[in-house]
């Protein structure tokens, strides 16, 4: 589904409701730090 992101550490799965605005992009990074997911997506440009 284009409005989930699913996150697997080990053994563990979830699945995140993404907003709507996140929909078309794509991860293009992501890391975990002191206890914190950082996500970085990359795509949706659009040309006028």
């Amino acid at each position: 589904m284009p409005d989930e992101l699913t996150l697997r550490v080990g053994p563990y799965r979830r699945n995140i409701v993404l907003p709507f605005a996140l929909w078309n992009l794509e991860v293009n990074n992501a890391r975990f730090e002191q206890s914190k997911l950082y996500i970085h997506f990359t795509g949706g440009e659009q040309t006028a």
